[in-house]
């Protein structure tokens, strides 16, 4: 009996040794499959076609909108206001209603009081809501005169000298821009803040700009322009080996290609030399890529 529990154990023994031998079979020869053998799968990515364009270096200020001629429109009659027909930034006539104001007057016949805007130009702050009470001479709004808009900007010494009179801008404001022109460049420089003043007039034949007193603008002054270049997006750009470059497919495989980059604008570089015309370039997807890399083009973005 002895003997027969002795070899029940042999045999389990030998099962397990049998077991882990299969296991370690099975995981050195994962480990020695080549990767050749092994599904690649491509990357996703969007390009774009390298195309020619105009390429422009800006100098980027920010500054502030100011006022040379705003009046208040202010109630001459005590009373509440039941109807305050304007908005923030719209634009309204000589003689526009501003408010309506209930005035409990038995000897007037509980007439109402129209206030009206005594001049043509912007709305550029609204005191009052419908619901208050107004006593005579409480302001209930400013207009500002159109044509009376102006952006007072602080450019630093260095930029200084790319700023002059006369020179045309772009003024952004959320997603609107607006043309206008350099109109005073002052030579004083602060000893502080080492900048020095210059004023900003907008094209005031663009109605509705909404450049009431008090708005933050972008300013975007051209510097240089480059005509007819080969452009990308500057998140086109891949930098190794202190060299720039670009992702460039072809036949489904993603090539780096060094380029030399020229004019920088905010969101494109001109492209010197390295890509041509049509090329089509990763623009998604530049962080998932290597050289040689087979890649699934899912998307073509538009030059700008």
């Amino acid at each position: 009996m002895p003997s027969r529990k002795k070899t029940i154990a042999l045999v389990i023994v030998i099962v397990i040794v049998l077991i882990i031998a299969v296991r370690v079979g099975i995981g050195v020869h994962r480990m020695m499959t080549k990767p050749s053998e092994q599904t690649i799968k491509p990357v996703p990515v969007e390009v774009i076609k390298a195309t020619k364009g105009d390429v422009q270096k800006s100098l980027l200020i920010s500054g502030v909108t100011e006022s040379t001629n705003q009046v208040e429109m202010v109630s001459k009659i005590p009373g509440k206001i039941v109807s305050l027909p304007i908005s923030l930034g719209s634009f309204v006539y000589a003689g526009s209603t501003i408010a309506v104001i209930d005035r409990d007057e038995p000897s007037l016949g509980y007439k109402d009081y129209v206030v009206e805007s005594t001049i043509s130009g912007y709305v550029a702050m609204i005191m009052q809501d419908v619901g208050d009470f107004v006593s005579p001479g409480m302001p209930i709004a400013m207009v500002v005169k159109k044509g009376s808009t102006k952006i007072k900007c602080q450019v630093t010494e260095k930029d200084l000298p790319y700023v002059k009179e006369g020179s045309q801008v772009q003024i952004h404001l959320d997603d609107q821009t607006i043309p206008g022109k350099v109109t005073q460049v002052s030579g004083v420089i602060d000893s502080l803040t080492l900048s020095s003043q210059v004023e900003i007039r907008p094209d005031e034949t663009v109605e509705k700009s909404n450049l009431v007193p008090g708005t933050f603008v972008d300013i975007e002054i051209p510097l240089e322009v480059r005509r007819e270049v080969i452009s990308v997006p500057k998140k086109a750009l891949v930098y190794k080996n202190n060299t720039t470059n670009v992702f460039v497919v072809e036949d489904d495989t993603a090539k780096l290609t060094p380029v030399e980059v020229g004019l920088r604008e905010r969101e494109v570089v001109e492209i010197k030399s390295g890509l041509n015309e049509g090329d089509e370039v990763v623009v998604v997807g530049v962080g998932d890529v290597e050289d040689g890399s087979q890649v699934i083009v899912i998307g073509e973005k538009d030059a700008k």
